[in-house]
């Protein structure tokens, strides 16, 4: 059984590193997607262009990241995307996912979690 405790573990790790270096998620619903847009540049040159990477650099190195540390744009995207989930529960699973997934990076961006 302790093994299952440490294989579970490392899977989440490894999930959790894969959602750090995820690109811009494509998703049907057009509020979704607007506000997944506003969490992606095109060309940028910090990660994977995600807020959440600029959250996780300006926590690394203490610099700013255009002139923001993105901390409140990454919890207010938090907010927006749990809310959308609750008043969206017969949403396409897809949708869902990405949603979920994109709560899980901010959320381990503003621990400071790689």
């Amino acid at each position: 059984m302790n093994q299952l405790a440490h294989n579970r573990y490392l899977h989440e790790a490894y999930k959790d590193i894969l959602r750090a270096e995820m690109q811009k998620p494509q998703v049907g619903n057009e509020k979704l997607q607007e506000s997944i847009d506003k969490l992606w540049r095109k060309n940028a040159v910090i990660g994977n262009g995600s807020t959440a990477a600029d959250v996780r650099f300006t926590k690394l190195t203490g610099k700013l990241v255009g002139d923001s540390d993105h901390i409140d744009k990454a919890e207010q995207a938090i907010v927006f995307l749990g809310r959308w989930l609750r008043n969206n529960p017969e949403a396409a699973a897809s949708d869902r996912h990405a949603a979920e997934n994109v709560i899980r990076d901010l959320q381990n961006s503003l621990e400071g979690k790689p």
